[in-house]
């Protein structure tokens, strides 16, 4: 639903999907969050309108850690339902009085499946370089990893 959908002004704050690897190696992306205790999803639904512009928002989303993915599959399961219900906002049990549009859900999925992607690529950039001495075609898979030409096909990412 619209409610639910990242606004361009959100979208164009984010890293591009196009950025090559080493490029999107560089992108200073928000920790994840590996925190227990996070209260029942539905409970985080609110009535009340949202209290962040989208430039706190943005601010937010780069400054503070992302939920764990768990609990935003759990919030996005129960978002249909809760704008069903009425429902304007979502709180963030770890920011009290903080409420945020409904599309920081999707915002901050994107932002772990980002997050996961870079770790992915750290994790291959770094067997690549222990291996460089040893294989005599790590030269071409480090110019792989280097010039990878869009991060998007190459990770999955929508």
């Amino acid at each position: 639903t619209r409610q639910l959908r990242i606004p361009r002004e959100i979208k164009s704050a984010f890293p591009k999907t196009t950025l090559n690897v080493t490029a999107f190696l560089r992108v200073g992306l928000p920790a994840k969050s590996h925190a227990l205790g996070f209260p029942v999803a539905s409970a985080c639904f609110s009535p009340s309108m949202l209290n962040m512009d989208i430039v706190q928002t943005i601010e937010h989303l780069n400054t503070r850690q992302l939920p764990p993915k768990k609990y935003i599959e759990q919030l996005n399961k129960e978002a249909g339902q809760a704008i069903l219900d009425g429902k304007l906002s979502v709180q963030d049990s770890r920011y009290p009085n903080i409420r945020f549009s409904l599309w920081i859900i999707a915002a901050s999925r994107w932002l772990v499946e980002m997050t996961e992607a870079q770790d992915h690529w750290k994790a291959a950039e770094e067997w690549v370089n222990k291996k460089r001495p040893a294989l005599p075609a790590a030269d071409a898979a480090a110019g792989y990893v280097s010039d990878c030409s869009n991060i998007a096909a190459a990770s999955n990412i929508p």
